[in-house]
C-alpha cells in the first residue's frame, strides 16, 4: 500500500512531537508538585505550530496569561499546549479547559513520568483540533 504525502508528513510530525515531549519531560520532571504553574513557549520546529507548556500547580491566572500570549500570535498558527500539573485550583482548570475548547487548542500530556491530575485533567479534556474542531488530546 502506498502512503500519501500527507500521511508521511503526519508521521514525521508525530515523531518530532514525540521527541519534543521527551525533551520537555526531562526538563519538567524535577519540578516540585507545589510549584506555581508557569507557561513557557517551546520551539516546535514548524512555522505553523506554536507549542506552549504549562507546568506546576494551577493557582489562578494561568488562563489569563495564556490568553495574553495567544493574542500576540498571528491568526494562522496552530496552537498546542503540553500540560504537566498535579492540579490545583478547580476553577482555573475549568477556565483553561473552556479556553482550549473555544480557541481550538490541542492538548498533550507527557507519557512516562508525566503528571496531570485533578484540575489539570479537566483542562486537558478541553483540547480540540484546530482544523476540524474535534477533540484532540495526545499522550506521548
Amino acid at each position: 500500500m502506498q502512503t500519501s504525502k500527507h500521511q508521511r508528513a503526519r508521521g514525521s510530525t508525530g515523531r518530532m512531537l514525540t521527541g519534543l515531549m521527551i525533551v520537555l519531560a526531562a526538563v519538567l520532571m524535577p519540578l516540585r508538585a507545589e510549584a506555581r504553574a508557569f507557561i513557557t513557549q517551546i520551539p516546535s520546529g514548524r512555522d505553523d505550530l506554536v507549542l506552549f507548556a504549562i507546568a506546576g500547580e494551577f493557582t489562578g491566572g494561568e488562563t489569563l496569561e495564556l490568553t495574553r500570549l495567544v493574542s500576540q500570535l498571528p491568526a494562522n498558527r496552530t496552537i498546542a499546549v503540553i500540560v504537566h500539573s498535579p492540579g490545583g485550583n478547580l476553577t482555573e482548570g475549568l477556565s483553561l479547559g473552556r479556553f482550549f475548547y473555544k480557541t481550538r487548542i490541542s492538548t498533550m500530556l507527557i507519557g512516562e513520568g508525566g503528571n496531570c491530575a485533578s484540575a489539570c485533567a479537566i483542562a486537558f479534556l478541553g483540547g480540540r483540533d484546530n482544523a476540524t474542531g474535534k477533540s484532540k488530546r495526545t499522550k506521548a
